[in-house]
């Protein structure tokens, strides 16, 4: 699903952020 994919680069942002 595409809004696993979008939920999945939100977090990752986060932690990269």
């Amino acid at each position: 699903m595409l809004s696993n994919v979008v939920y999945f680069i939100y977090i990752w942002a986060l932690h990269f952020s």
